[in-house]
Order: structure tokens, then C-alpha cells, then sequence
């Protein structure tokens, strides 16, 4: 921190988001004059293609939740297709407990609805007696064992 005190101020690391990642405003300007307009957001430091990506990304995903939603699909719903897949009875897929098809089930339904509902860790362990952090753990346990079986919520749904 001391030498970085000594360097002073750097016109590189000035500014954020299209200002910094297009190289400065003469870069900026330069570009609009040649009628390239280049995409940006002020929350994400990147090139315009990277900015381009994530914001596609995050639409994709925006549009899954909306349909989820659309469907009616919350966690209660995500427990029964759970405990249908697991084979195993629904209120084993609520309450805690160690055996391992029980614990399998919870993660399955942790990662789904953390990754797949947008709920946060707190409030899936809130409902699944689990703190925060032991949510977190379970959701990937889940996504694991949704890669290894090859289970896609939205398939499994149908």
C-alpha cells in the first residue's frame, strides 16, 4: 500500500465500467466516430463482449426463474420432485437427519432451489433446519449428484 501511496494517482485505474475497460474517453469517443457503439454497465468491468456475455447470462437465467415461477414451482415443489426421484418418502426430504438417501435428497433440493429458484442459502436452510452455511455445503453436494445422474430440474419437471 505504501508504494502504491507513492505512485499517486494513475489515469488507468481511474473511472469504471465503459470508461476504464474501453481504455479512456479518447478510445470512447474514437468509437462513435466510426459508429461503433460499444455495450456497457456500470456494475461490470470488462470489454463490451464481456459485458454483452454476462448480461445474456444473467437474462437466460432471469427467464428460467420467470417460467419456474409461472409454473408454480416453489420449494414445496421441489421437494416432491425430489423425494419422486430419490424414491423415498416426502417428509423424509424435510427433516434432517444422516442416512445418506435422506441427506442426497436435501442437497439435490438445496441446490435447486438455491441455483435453479434464486432462494438464498439462508432462507432454504431456514426451512430445511439448516444454518446458512450448512445450506450452502448441501447445494453442492446437490449439483453433483444432479451431474452425475444427469438430472436437469426443468426435465425432471415434466
Amino acid at each position: 500500500m505504501v508504494e502504491g501511496l507513492a505512485a499517486g494517482r494513475r489515469p488507468e485505474l481511474v473511472g469504471g465500467g465503459l470508461l476504464r475497460s474501453a481504455g479512456g474517453w479518447e478510445k470512447i469517443t474514437s468509437a462513435r466516430r466510426y459508429g461503433e457503439h460499444l455495450k456497457s454497465d456500470e456494475r461490470i468491468l470488462g470489454d463490451s463482449d464481456f459485458v454483452e456475455e454476462v448480461l445474456d447470462t444473467e437474462h437466460e437465467k432471469f427467464e428460467k426463474l420467470c417460467g419456474y415461477l409461472e409454473r408454480g414451482v416453489d420449494l414445496d415443489t421441489l421437494a416432491q420432485t425430489v423425494a419422486k426421484l430419490m424414491a423415498i418418502d416426502l417428509s423424509k426430504v424435510r427433516i434432517p437427519g444422516q442416512k445418506s438417501i435422506r441427506v442426497k435428497a436435501r442437497s439435490l433440493l438445496c441446490h435447486w432451489a438455491i441455483h435453479e429458484l434464486g432462494m438464498t442459502a439462508t432462507a432454504v436452510g431456514k426451512r430445511l433446519g439448516l444454518t446458512q452455511p450448512g445450506a450452502t455445503r448441501a447445494a453442492q453436494r446437490g449439483e453433483e449428484i444432479a451431474a452425475q445422474k444427469g438430472w436437469i430440474l426443468d426435465h425432471v419437471l415434466r
